[in-house]
């Protein structure tokens, strides 16, 4: 094929779309975990538990589903600035979660889980889900845009 003819952008659209596609698939997967050991630990003790500090837990994961979003954004040239937002805030999030933990003494025990510092962290550490959960959907849409893009080609 010539590169007129679109040659020359096949492996560029499939590779951004693998990045889209697997990105997609680690950042969900601590979602997934969280809920799926969630339902798990309620069947098995009949109490409705959720524990939503495992999404926290696999913040590697999501850190390197949210780089081959983004790399597959800027690469693509779609949906960027959703992308880089909502990775980022997940980022924003956590690490700021940890530094309330740290400096009001919630992470070392010196200080009850009660008050201002309690709720900050842990508004914090659900809003990380909650950004990881629209990196995911990002990563969703970029991944059917790049995929429509690829059919019409």
């Amino acid at each position: 094929m010539s590169a007129e003819a679109g040659g020359e952008r096949t492996a560029p659209r499939r590779t951004d779309l693998a990045l889209a596609r697997f990105g997609t698939v680690l950042t969900w997967l601590p979602i997934v975990f969280a809920v799926a050991i969630s339902v798990a630990g309620s069947v098995a003790t009949g109490v409705v538990r959720f524990d939503v500090l495992a999404p926290a837990e696999l913040f590697p994961i999501f850190v390197a589903g949210g780089a081959l979003i983004v790399a597959a954004a800027f690469r693509s040239g779609r949906r960027r600035v959703a992308a880089a937002t909502s990775v980022a805030a997940g980022w924003a999030f956590l690490i700021g979660s940890q530094a309330v933990a740290v400096m009001t003494g919630l992470a070392d025990g010196s200080r009850d889980p009660t008050g201002w510092p309690w709720l900050v962290a842990a508004g914090a550490v659900v809003a990380y889900g909650l950004a990881v959960i629209v990196a995911g959907v990002v990563g969703w849409a970029l991944a059917r845009d790049l995929a429509a893009e690829a059919r019409d080609a």
